[in-house]
């Protein structure tokens, strides 16, 4: 099969709720529009065929793990085994942790969690119980560089991308090279522009999981409250259709890092795609969204007062979230971004069977 039709058959491994299902829908038909036949699987079902290349994703959850993608895959023949590429979505470890500390307890985890994963009836053993209660069942984010530790000790990680230009950089920091590639825009995902009323000023969207946003937010709301705006949070986490008519009925929404190292580039994706406006602290990337030009960047100290002035100011308001929706829907699409992952697969599959 030549290069520029190669992959033909490709898989999707998913995981079976909420979001992440949601993304699993939208990256196959991503690959399907570069004329790929897809299947999207959860991570243990069986495989329907023999495929050419295989994709996984975040992980979003700790039934994500993909150890057990990588038992499968060097359990194939390596003449007929699928090229597997990760889509990296998820937080990291704290820059501020030494690289060699977090590659050794990375690689302590993945092997803590590798030998539950081939041996599981040893949950019983009371060692093994100390280990996963103090370790093993925490500390997400050195499992996810231990997994991908794991893949590459073995010659199962084909290939690698990064949400966003921060997160490549901190990979790169533990020995991997990725490529850029946002979660590409689709209207079945992401949402558009309903026309509803925007009788919300400013909204929130995420969870309050970290003391600093949480510290933050507080602050931010106090200051809003003092000008006489209202901040309004949905009740519950919104998906779906839920979140894109929140999205549509709201002016601006706040944006506060959970950590200041990593910027969210997809919830700008789903303000953009429902031309809501981000007022954001400064984020760690100044790509693909640009301050002053998709969305708007203030310290803490002056979120407040960026916000009150783009809320009377409604003309300029509405030429940012213009932009930031042509971005969103002919730059970051879904077509985009699968092409950015085929064509660095294509360049790293030639460079091995050349090798």
């Amino acid at each position: 099969m030549s290069s520029n039709k190669w992959p033909r058959d490709v898989a999707v491994l998913s995981e079976d709720r909420g979001f992440a299902l949601e993304m699993a829908g939208v990256i196959a038909d991503g690959f399907r529009s570069h004329d790929c036949r897809v299947d999207v699987l959860n991570r243990t079902e069986s495989w329907k065929r023999d495929y050419d290349f295989v994709l996984g994703y975040g992980p979003h959850t700790w039934e994500g793990s993909l150890l057990p993608t990588a038992l499968r895959l060097a359990s194939c023949n390596k003449e007929k085994r699928p090229f597997f590429y990760w889509w990296f979505t998820e937080s990291l470890p704290k820059t501020k942790l030494p690289p060699k500390l977090v590659r050794l307890a990375s690689r302590l985890h993945s092997a803590g969690n590798l030998y539950l994963t081939q041996y599981p009836d040893s949950r019983t053993k009371l060692w093994v119980r100390v280990l996963d209660r103090f370790f093993l069942s925490r500390h997400s984010r050195l499992r996810i560089i231990g997994e991908l530790h794991e893949f590459r000790s073995r010659g199962l990680l084909g290939g690698l991308a990064a949400t966003a230009s921060s997160k490549a950089a901190h990979l790169c920091r533990y020995g991997f090279d990725p490529v850029v590639a946002p979660v590409g825009y689709h209207p079945t995902l992401h949402g558009r522009d309903l026309g509803l009323q925007r009788d919300i000023d400013v909204g929130f969207l995420g969870r309050m999981n970290s003391k600093r946003r949480l510290h933050l937010f507080e602050r931010v709301k106090r200051d809003l409250e003092n000008r006489g705006i209202k901040i309004s949070l949905p009740t519950d986490e919104v998906n779906g259709e839920e979140r894109t008519r929140f999205l549509n009925r709201t002016k601006i929404i706040l944006n506060i890092l959970q950590t200041p190292y990593i910027s969210d580039v997809l919830r700008s994706v789903f303000c953009a795609a429902n031309k809501a406006l981000v007022v954001s602290e400064p984020p760690a990337d100044q790509e693909p969204f640009v301050p002053g030009r998709h969305m708007i960047a203030a310290p803490i100290e002056k979120l407040a007062e960026t916000i009150e002035f783009y809320l009377s100011h409604e003309e300029q308001r509405q030429k940012i979230v213009e932009q930031a929706y042509r971005l969103v829907s002919q730059d970051l699409t879904i077509h985009r971004m699968i092409g950015r992952i085929l064509n660095h697969s294509r360049k790293l599959f030639l460079e091995r069977r050349n090798a």
